[in-house]
């Protein structure tokens, strides 16, 4: 798996990709969901599957004064993403510049132009952009005017009904509840996640 640090990226990658968006926090099961969609599309299409995540929760860098634990370590990412089929990670560092870009600008400059998408898959709820000004309905607008793809990936549930997310998963991990985590996971919790979010 190639990565790229997206500041240090120049020109246009080589390469016409599948770009899957999210937080990618635990590679929990609707992000496998979302991984699962772009390796199909990636295989349709002959594109190449490539992630697109963060440096930190950008919840952490606007918000220092309450960190949230992070489920998973960038390097415990980044071993996931090979684990899942990325071909290519590529990362942005969560800095004044970005939180100032525009849903537009970012899809424009940083999807289409850096990362060469041909497919974009993204979560129902994923928004981004500046002050969050962009969601499902205006990056179906983006991609459209770009001539790109998309696909959205609707709720992951576990049997028992509830919704699978990172923020369900920590709340489980500090009530004692593994079990229930390692559903939403798709795997066991191992103990530095434990440790993160219990801040042990």
């Amino acid at each position: 798996m190639e990565v790229y640090w997206l500041d240090q990226v120049e020109k246009p990658l080589a390469k016409q990709t599948v770009v899957c968006l999210g937080m990618f926090d635990g590679v929990h099961l609707g992000h496998q969901a979302l991984l699962r969609e772009g390796q199909r599309i990636a295989q349709e299409k002959n594109l190449v599957l490539c992630a697109h995540g963060y440096d930190t929760l950008p919840v952490n860098f606007l918000n220092q004064d309450a960190i949230v634990p992070e489920l998973t370590s960038l390097e415990e990412k980044l071993r996931l993403f090979e684990r899942f089929g990325v071909a290519i990670a590529a990362l942005d560092r969560f800095n004044d510049a970005l939180v100032h870009m525009s849903g537009r600008a970012f899809i424009q400059d940083i999807v289409f132009g850096k990362l060469n998408a041909r497919h974009v898959v993204a979560g129902f709820n994923h928004r981004f952009g500046y002050r969050s000004d962009s969601g499902q309905e205006e990056l179906e607008g983006f991609c459209q005017a770009l001539g790109m793809g998309i696909s959205v990936i609707s709720p992951i549930t576990i049997p028992s009904g509830e919704l699978v997310s990172s923020t369900a998963i920590r709340q489980a991990i500090l009530e004692d509840n593994l079990e229930l985590a390692a559903q939403m996971l798709g795997r066991p919790v191992d103990e530095a996640m434990k440790e993160r979010v219990k801040g042990i």
